[in-house]
């Protein structure tokens, strides 16, 4: 894992973690460098449908004045 992060970095790219499950490995992987991620840590799997209504309030924060989602 340190590995691909510290790769990923070196050509500019994010790294997206998958399987967190703990508040440990939240940690460890910010301490290497990945501070993107999902996993049960953060929430079940979840419908699509779910997830809009959970991302709704969010709206405001994740579209650019061009329109377009980070």
């Amino acid at each position: 894992v340190r590995l691909v992060i510290a790769l990923a970095r070196t050509l500019n790219l994010e790294t997206v973690a998958e399987g967190i499950e703990t508040a440990a490995h939240v940690e460890e992987l910010r301490r290497m460098g990945c501070f993107i991620g999902q996993g049960y840590f953060f929430s079940p799997p979840v419908s699509a449908d779910d997830a809009a209504l959970m991302l709704a309030p969010l709206q405001a924060f994740l579209v650019n004045e061009s329109g377009s989602v980070f």
